[in-house]
């Protein structure tokens, strides 16, 4: 990744996280290997609170706080992967993968520095987003799927868990359709036969 387009800590910039976008989508067509559909997948909910600390040091990268627009915090893009993780109707599949990648990019920071990724400066934290990067492979697919999940925190309705006080639409400008849904008309109330995952 090239420097130029990183602030003066070496996190990624808005023009940045934009480009990622673009293969986000294309990367995450790619078959996630090695995760099974099972009684054990169906019900992956809450993370740990180390998880949880490990992949706020992965959002402080992927998106910022600086002064171009609001950050992971401000558009509470932790508690809508947390809540995508206790969906009944999300992908079991990619609920353990969104899981077992925080694991894998820490691991990724004990290879690389010998610490945990908690226990990295920013810059430290950008290198080893960096080296997931240019490895590939499910490296590239997770960072892919959390970049894709923090858009969506950032452009749907608050009240799936994101876009706080509507911070992501505030910013880009976006005028809101009605009617927006409530707490009965959300799409898990509306489509309570829509689950993706697999039964046994």
């Amino acid at each position: 990744m090239s420097q130029k387009r990183r602030n003066h800590n070496g996190l990624i910039s808005r023009r940045e996280f934009i480009l990622l976008s673009s293969f986000s989508l294309g990367a995450l067509l790619i078959p996630i290997p090695g995760c099974k559909y099972s009684s054990t997948t169906k019900h992956v909910s809450n993370l740990t609170e180390e998880e949880e600390r490990i992949l706020i040091a992965i959002l402080d990268v992927l998106f910022p706080e600086d002064d171009y627009g609001p950050s992971h915090k401000d558009i509470n893009a932790l508690q809508y992967i947390k809540n995508v993780l206790n969906d009944p109707f999300y992908d079991g599949e990619i609920k353990v993968f969104i899981i077992e990648g925080i694991e894998l990019v820490d691991a990724l920071a004990k290879e690389m520095y010998k610490k945990n990724m908690v226990n990295l400066s920013l810059r430290e934290r950008a290198k080893v987003i960096d080296e997931a990067l240019e490895r590939g492979g499910k490296y590239e697919r997770w960072i892919s799927r959390i970049i894709t999940l923090i858009i969506e925190a950032l452009l749907s309705d608050p009240i799936y868990g994101g876009n706080k006080d509507e911070m992501g639409w505030k910013w880009l400008n976006h005028f809101v359709g009605y009617p927006r849904p409530d707490a009965e008309t959300t799409y898990q109330k509306l489509y309570p036969w829509k689950s993706f995952e697999k039964q046994d």
